[in-house]
């Protein structure tokens, strides 16, 4: 099982940089590559965590919005500049300052050594070994049950399920991204329901 983090002891500030998306573009630059919507925002954003190595903890929020576009928001106690990689990114439409969206859910926490892909359940879930991300809900990120079946297709073919990530059985990996292995730790982030 992993770890449990609370939402509560992740906060960076309610207030930080959004970078706004445009789904379609993001999708089929995603399965060019055969990657899923998780493997196209965490691996350029954990390399240049594992890169910057900032002291401070900063936090990534993702929201969907509608119609057909996702915001990212980063909060951080200090300034930190994210434009790389974030404005570079296929898909991007915009750049502000705001207020994390009510429907935000932590995606990936950088503790100021290390990179967390926290995956949001609700208070109160269920354990289970398979726990599938939806990226694509329109309440918020939120990584619910399902059958072992359904998160072997996820696991093993990302690029078929753009908006679903499968949330790893282990608390830690290495994945490679433009040469480089990255580690990641693994932790479900409880929010309050």
């Amino acid at each position: 099982m992993l770890r449990q983090l609370h939402i509560r002891d992740l906060l960076c500030g309610n207030v930080g940089d959004t970078f706004v998306y445009d789904w379609g573009p993001v999708e089929k630059h995603s399965a060019e590559r055969g990657l899923n919507l998780e493997g196209f925002l965490v691996m350029p954003i954990a390399d240049r965590l594992h890169r910057k190595k900032l002291r401070s903890p900063v936090l990534f929020w993702y929201a969907p919005l509608m119609p057909a576009s996702f915001v990212v928001t980063v909060t951080c106690r200090r300034a930190v500049d994210f434009m790389d990689p974030l404005h570079g990114l296929p898909g991007y439409r915009a750049f502000g300052s705001d207020l994390v969206p009510p429907i935000a859910r932590p995606f990936l926490y950088w503790t100021g050594r290390d990179v967390i892909r926290t995956h949001p359940r609700l208070a109160g879930g269920n354990e289970s070994p398979y726990l599938v991300d939806d990226f694509a809900n329109g309440f918020g990120l939120t990584s619910g049950e399902v059958s072992k079946e359904w998160y072997e297709s996820v696991r093993q073919n990302p690029a078929d399920h753009f908006e679903y990530a499968a949330v790893p059985q282990v608390p830690d990996e290495f994945r490679v991204w433009k040469n480089r292995r990255v580690k990641l730790f693994h932790a479900v982030c409880i929010i309050p329901s």
